[in-house]
């Protein structure tokens, strides 16, 4: 019986050295795939890089900057012209006599005019302004 046990106790302590061989030899290949893995990676992505470089400096050759067209509007400069942008201007809208003082109230409007200057559009803003003076 005792040697069935011996027998047994050697056998288990050398498959444990075994699995832990097993192990180290695992991470150490896992290791090196890792590493080839990112240098395969690095490798393409140099690549990739090169050929977009490529294809960049061809398309400059066959496109150069001088002959680019830039398209800033649809619009022809005439309708660019008539179309005006707003003013602001304050107009009297009140006047009274304030603890013998004349107040004057004044209110801002946003003003559209056409390219005659005719006005198309005038559209009141939460804008005061008050003077006093006196009289």
């Amino acid at each position: 019986m005792s040697q069935i046990s011996f027998y047994d106790k050697s056998r288990q302590v050398s498959s444990q050295k075994k699995y832990k061989h097993i192990v180290v030899e695992a991470h150490a290949k896992g290791a090196g795939i890792m590493i080839r893995t990112g240098v395969r990676a690095g490798l393409f992505l140099l690549l990739f890089l090169g050929a977009l470089e490529l294809v960049i400096t061809e398309l400059e050759r066959y496109f150069p900057d001088e002959d680019a067209v830039t398209v800033s509007s649809f619009k022809s400069e005439e309708e660019l012209r008539e179309e005006m942008l707003p003013q602001l201007e304050m107009f009297l809208v009140g006047r009274e006599e304030v603890d013998g003082y004349m107040v004057e109230t004044y209110r801002e409007y946003e003003i559209i005019k056409d390219s005659e200057g005719k006005l198309i559009q005038k559209t009141a803003t939460e804008n005061y302004e008050y003077i006093r003076y006196k009289q």
